[in-house]
């Protein structure tokens, strides 16, 4: 298990919440695969202010597992206390779907405990993927992470 960190989620890296009050704010990121990623490595993606309340985003990218019917690239998205909280998506999937998804690269929406609403967070907390499992076929690629929040 490895821990790799995107800029935008470095301890040097600000956590964006200045502005008005419920003004919609977005930060995103992106982690250039160039070996297949092992199961457990952590990627450390973006930071959100405390108080953040998310209602959204995307994980895309390119498809770094370039195998078809035996495909096992598997990433999770959340933070440290619940890391599928934003989507437990199983293996990725590069099979276009008309109008939502490009072929043959990854375009997910964030999900998870959003459907029951936003995600409140009291602290500063760092956004994260998890490699459940690493890719059958690995071919180097990006993994890119958007998410959507607020502060109240």
């Amino acid at each position: 298990m490895a821990t790799v960190t995107a800029t935008a989620a470095l301890s040097t890296s600000p956590a964006y919440g200045h502005g008005l009050a419920r003004n919609a704010k977005s930060v995103s990121a992106s982690y250039e695969f160039t070996s297949n990623p092992a199961a457990a490595t952590i990627v450390e993606m973006v930071r959100v202010p405390a108080g953040a309340v998310i209602t959204g985003g995307w994980l895309r990218g390119n498809r770094i597992d370039a195998a078809t019917s035996t495909a096992a690239l598997d990433v999770d998205v959340g933070y440290t206390d619940d890391t599928d909280a934003l989507g437990n998506f199983g293996v990725l999937n590069a099979t276009a779907v008309a109008a939502v998804k490009p072929a043959s690269d990854y375009l997910y929406a964030l999900h998870g405990v959003l459907a029951s609403g936003a995600l409140s967070l009291d602290s500063e907390t760092v956004i994260m993927l998890t490699i459940v499992a690493s890719a059958t076929t690995f071919a180097t690629g990006k993994l890119s992470l958007t998410v959507d929040y607020y502060v109240p």
